[in-house]
């Protein structure tokens, strides 16, 4: 997954690793790329999502994660298999079967469950972190706002 804030290149694998290049192209136009972060987990690196230059949400295995680059601290989440975090980094989304359940990124905790007829598809805040989508197997779409969390 490409960097949004920088030229570096986050990669998982199946077997748990999980590493970060930096990215650098020469005047001949050759690529470059040199290894800048690697942490290795139990289970394989399923999903990655960038929220800052130096934070990234993992799912590893089912359990969502937030790593900080800067410190290597790892902190876990909850289990789901979609996420999206808000761009102000104040919540974070993550469905997992017929459930959403919205977490407080600095308390950790459960800020708003919410159950569903079917099965969490996909979800995602909007850009300006007001809204929350939610898409599920029984063809309702949901929008909540962010005062409900």
């Amino acid at each position: 997954v490409w960097s949004p804030y920088d030229n570096l290149i986050a990669i998982g694998s199946d077997v748990g690793d999980f590493r970060i290049f930096e990215i650098t192209i020469t005047e001949k136009r050759k690529l470059r790329k040199k290894e800048v972060f690697r942490k290795s987990f139990n289970k394989s690196v399923a999903s990655i999502k960038w929220c800052s230059s130096n934070q990234l949400l993992l799912r590893i295995g089912l359990e969502v994660c937030l790593l900080n680059l800067s410190s290597g601290e790892l902190v876990k989440y909850g289990e789901g298999k979609v996420f999206d975090i808000t761009p102000d980094l104040n919540y974070l989304a993550i469905g997992y079967n017929n459930e959403v359940k919205v977490y407080g990124v600095i308390s950790q905790e459960v800020r708003k469950r919410v159950p569903l007829n079917g099965v969490v598809k996909d979800l995602e805040f909007s850009p300006d972190g007001e809204y929350l989508a939610i898409a599920s197997t029984d063809y309702q779409i949901r929008l909540l706002e962010s005062s409900e969390f």
